[in-house]
Parts: C-alpha cells; structure tokens; sequence
C-alpha cells in the first residue's frame, strides 16, 4: 500500500463508522399514542429520560409507558393493532418487527402492573401475526383479537372477549410452562405463588366483570372506527390537524381539512383538547428541565421571532481567546 492512501482508507473507514453510527443512534418507531387523557409518561433510553405522553407520539422498543392514577392511554402498533392502558398501569415496549407491505406482526410486551385491553386487526395476504404479553407469572400469545389482561400482587388474569389467548405459567426461573387455551367468553387466572394455572370461568355474563366486558366492547368499537379511517385517509388528516392545533394554524387548514371538521362537529373539540395538553406538556417540561438544571434558572427568556436571526453561541476556542486577551489586559 503506497503512503498517500493510508489517509484515503482511514477516512473511508472512519466515515463508515459514522454513518452506521448514525443509523443505529436513530431506530424506527414501532407504536404510537392514538388517545391520551390524563397523566400518561414514557420512559426512554438507558438514563430514563421522561417523556410526557400525547396523541401522535412516537413509541419505540425499549420503552416503558406509563399511566397514573388519572391516566388512561391508546397504542396503535401499525394502525391495525391496538392496545389500551388502564390507570395505574405499567407496560415494557420489548420487541416488535412489523412488514405493513407484506401485512406481518410479530410483537412482545411485558405487563409490570396494572390492566391492559387489545384488539388486533386480522392480518390480510398470508402475513404472520404473532403477539404475547407478559407479566411476571404468565405469558399470553393471541390467537385471537381482543382479549384482556390484569396484573396484580395476587398473580394474573387473562379474560377473552372474542377469539383464543394461549396462557402459559412462568415460574420463578422464567421459564413456561404448558399453555391453556382461553376461549372467547372465559377467563383464567394464573396464581403469583404457586404459578399454576386456574380453571376457565366464564366472565360475559357476570356482573362481577360487568366492568371488563365494557371495557373490551368499547375497545373493539373504537378499533373499528380506527381502522375505517385509516382505510379512508381520515386517519391521516386527523394527524394533521392535531399538528396545526399544536403549532395554533387550526384556522390555516386547508379546504379538506375545513371540511372534515364540519363533517366531525366534536372533532374541533377534541383538537382544542390536544392543543393545550400538549402546552401543558411543554410547560411541564421546562419545569423539569429547571429543577434538574438543564434549562435557565431565571426568568424565560424572551422568544425569537421566526424570522429573526438567532445570536451564535459562543463556543468553547471563542471563550478561552477571550480569557488570553483578559490575562494580556491584565499584564499590560
């Protein structure tokens, strides 16, 4: 290797570096929020850093969402599949590979508390659905479409309102043990001590589980809606018109986007609803930043006017010049 192309390699290689670099410090979201009230936070990344939650934003592996007591959340993997969080609920986003083209979904979340409502869309073209949830004393794979799950300090409940959830125990170790089909109407609980699975029961026609069957009918009823206006293109100008109402344009929408809100007449209410969630998100945000000290510690500062140029920030060679010229200052 002659020496003029030693510098030549070791620029291509470090700039390979970097772009794999790049691509791997930027992964495609897998979910979003599609309905949000209450407090709903997610945490993201190796420092945990907090995200509030809002309808359209993104959810990636590795995220764990929460909900508070007031909270309650919508996911939507793919725009097929949806789950819902219950309040005081805790979910582990652990793996999800999805192919929209060829209509797969292979996906995998952990329950650490709380209570979690699903409806799946049936996949279309021969594509492979797969999805489980786990907790800490089961693992439940769909094999149908909207199904319950509870997890508590007693140990876990699995309650199927339409299709079969395949429930497995998981003992201390991890590992499961074999699974028991739950059918559309029962229910089975999985006991936290003893990692037995219980008996059916039925739960549709119970008043004791009035509450759950509500809460499965009334999943599957928006669900449906969700996944009409996906397949109209309403889903899409939803999504852009809560961006206007974020930035404030709602009056700047465009003739089409005019005539969805007078075809919805409550949709102008929910958008009001998102656009000042989300400024007390910001708010919220930069009260953190302060008391963690990652934001100004006095008063806001005055915001620049979108055409006006901003002040460059004085960089570190800039500040160590102008303490030599101080020292020379001082000499002279």
């Amino acid at each position: 290797m002659r020496t003029r192309d030693i510098p030549l390699t070791l620029c291509s290689i470090l700039l390979l570096l970097a772009v794999q670099s790049a691509c791997g410090a930027t992964p495609a979201p897998v979910a979003e929020f599609t309905k949000v009230t209450g407090d709903v936070r997610v945490l993201r990344g190796p420092k945990k850093e907090l995200i509030d939650g809002e309808e359209d934003v993104d959810i990636f592996e590795g995220d764990e969402v929460a909900t508070l007591a007031n909270g309650a959340a919508t996911i939507s993997f793919v725009d097929h599949h949806l789950l819902k969080l219950g309040p005081r609920t805790t979910l582990v986003i652990k793996t999800v590979k999805a192919d929209p083209v060829k209509q797969s979904f292979l996906g995998r979340v952990r329950l650490v508390t709380g209570r979690l409502f699903a409806s799946f869309g049936k996949a279309a073209g021969g594509g492979r659905t797969g999805f489980a949830v786990e907790t800490r004393s089961a693992v439940a794979a769909v094999k149908g479409t909207t199904f319950g799950v509870e997890e508590g300090d007693a140990g876990t409940s699995v309650s199927v309102d339409e299709g079969v959830v395949a429930t497995s125990p998981v003992d201390e170790a991890g590992r499961e043990g074999a699974a028991v089909d739950v059918p559309e109407g029962q229910e089975t609980s999985i006991d936290a001590k003893t990692r037995k699975v219980g008996g059916l029961r039925g739960f549709l026609n119970d008043d004791r589980r009035r509450w759950m069957k509500d809460e499965l009918t009334g999943l599957k009823g928006y669900a449906g809606q969700f996944r009409d206006l996906k397949k109209s293109g309403e889903l899409d100008q939803v999504r852009d018109l809560r961006k206007l109402a974020r930035e404030g344009n709602l009056l700047k929408a465009g003739p089409s986007l005019q005539a969805l809100l007078l075809k919805r007449p409550g949709l102008r209410q929910e958008l009001l609803a998102h656009a000042d969630r989300h400024r007390q998100n910001l708010l919220k945000r930069g009260q953190r930043m302060k008391l963690h000290g990652d934001g100004p510690a006095g008063p806001p500062t005055r915001e620049a006017k979108p055409d006006e140029p901003k002040a460059p920030k004085e960089s570190a060679l800039d500040q160590g010049l102008g303490r030599l010229k101080n020292l020379r200052r001082k000499k002279n």
